[in-house]
C-alpha cells in the first residue's frame, strides 16, 4: 500500500516486440564479434539475413527499441506476435532493403517464434517471475509507492538478456527488467532501488 489510500499493483509481461529486439541485438553482437569472449543467445548462422551494417544497424536498433519501448508504455498490445504484422514497416529497417533483406526478416521472426513459443522460451522466462519473486518484489516495492488515482500499476516488461545497445529501459511507473537482474541475488538490490525511483 502507498502513502493514499489507493492500492499499489503490479503487473509483469513479456512482449515479443522487445523480445525479438533482444534476439536480433544479440545476433548482431555476435556477427560483428561485439558480444567479448562469451557468445550471446541465440549463436546461429544468419549470414543470409541481409543485416545492414554496423553502424547503420546501431542506429536503426536504437529508434526500433526506443519506439517500441515508448509504446508499451502506454499499453501492452504489443506482448502478442501480431506485432510482427502491424508492425511490418519498422522492424525490417535492421534488414537490407532488398530480397535478401525480405527474406532475413521473414527467417528471423521464424527463428524467434520456434524458440519464444516453445516451453523453452516465454514460458521459462516468466517463470523466472513467478509467485514467489512477484510477492517479494511486491512487499519490498509497496512502502515506496506513491499511488494517485492516475498513478499505481507499476508495469515491467521482462527480456530474456541484457539490452546493450540501448539505454532507454524506463519511465514514470514503468521499467524493462531482465531476467538476470530478478534472477541473481547481487543485483536484486540495485534492482529494488532504481525501481522504487519510478514509483515515488
Amino acid at each position: 500500500m502507498g502513502s493514499s489510500a489507493i492500492s499499489f499493483e503490479m503487473e509483469v509481461n513479456a512482449p515479443y516486440s522487445l523480445n525479438y529486439l533482444i534476439f536480433m541485438q544479440n545476433i548482431y553482437l555476435n556477427q560483428f564479434r561485439e558480444s567479448g569472449n562469451r557468445p550471446l543467445f541465440p549463436y546461429i548462422d544468419h549470414s543470409k539475413w541481409g543485416i545492414i551494417g554496423p553502424s547503420q544497424f546501431r542506429e536503426s536498433f536504437r529508434k526500433v527499441w526506443y519506439e517500441e519501448v515508448r509504446k508499451s508504455t502506454e499499453d501492452w498490445r504489443f506482448g502478442h506476435k501480431k506485432i510482427f504484422c502491424s508492425e511490418k514497416d519498422y522492424f525490417p529497417t535492421l534488414y537490407e532493403t532488398n530480397k535478401k533483406g525480405e527474406d532475413g526478416f521473414q527467417e528471423s521472426i521464424l527463428a524467434f517464434s520456434a524458440w519464444w513459443d516453445s516451453i523453452a522460451g516465454k514460458i521459462a522466462i516468466e517463470k523466472v517471475f513467478d509467485d514467489e519473486n512477484m510477492q517479494k518484489l511486491y512487499l519490498e516495492l509497496s512502502s515506496e509507492a506513491r499511488t494517485t488515482e492516475t498513478h499505481n500499476r507499476l508495469k515491467i516488461d521482462l527480456i530474456f538478456d541484457k539490452i546493450r545497445l540501448s539505454d532507454f529501459t524506463c519511465a514514470p511507473w514503468y521499467s524493462v527488467v531482465s531476467i538476470e537482474d530478478i534472477f541473481l541475488k547481487d543485483r536484486r538490490t540495485e534492482l529494488i532501488k532504481n525501481l522504487a525511483l519510478l514509483i515515488s
